[in-house]
C-alpha cells in the first residue's frame, strides 16, 4: 500500500538540519514464503513544497556487516536497521558488563526505543 505522511512546517528547521528516522518492523511476517514476498519499505520519497526546506541526504541504515551477516547462526532476518541490532547488542555472547540494571522499570513516555536483554536458563 502507500502512504503519504506530512510534516507541518513548524515541526521543520530552516536553518539547521532535520533527521528524519523511520523505524519499519516485520514481525510476525510468514516465514514459509518469505523469499517471495517483499520486505521493508519499497520505495520513498522525501519532497518539499517548501524552497527553503531541502532534503540533501537519504540513509539507510541496515545490518552490520552488510552481505558478511554477523549472525550466521539466526540469519539475516533476524537483524534490522537500529543501532542496536547492528552491532549486536541481542547476540548471546555480547559484553554487557558496562551496563547497568534497570530492575522492572518498563514503563516511558513519549517516543523511544528501548532495549533489554536478560538471561533466562532453559532446561
Amino acid at each position: 500500500s502507500n502512504l503519504t505522511i506530512p510534516f507541518n512546517v513548524s515541526h521543520i528547521s530552516t536553518s539547521s538540519e532535520n533527521v528524519l528516522i523511520v523505524v519499519h518492523d516485520d514481525t510476525g511476517h510468514d516465514e514459509t514464503t518469505g523469499a517471495l514476498n517483499p520486505r521493508g519499505i519499497l520505495q520513498a520519497t522525501l519532497v518539499s513544497d517548501n524552497s527553503s526546506v531541502k532534503f540533501s541526504q537519504w540513509r539507510v541504515a541496515g545490518t552490520a556487516g552488510g552481505e558478511a551477516n554477523i549472525d550466521s547462526t539466526r540469519g539475516p532476518y533476524n537483524e534490522g536497521g537500529l543501532y542496536a541490532e547492528r552491532v549486536g547488542w541481542h547476540l548471546p555472547g555480547f559484553k554487557d558488563d558496562s551496563w547497568s540494571g534497570t530492575g522492572s522499570q518498563l514503563n516511558f513516555t513519549g517516543a523511544d526505543i528501548k532495549f533489554y536483554r536478560t538471561v533466562i536458563p532453559l532446561r
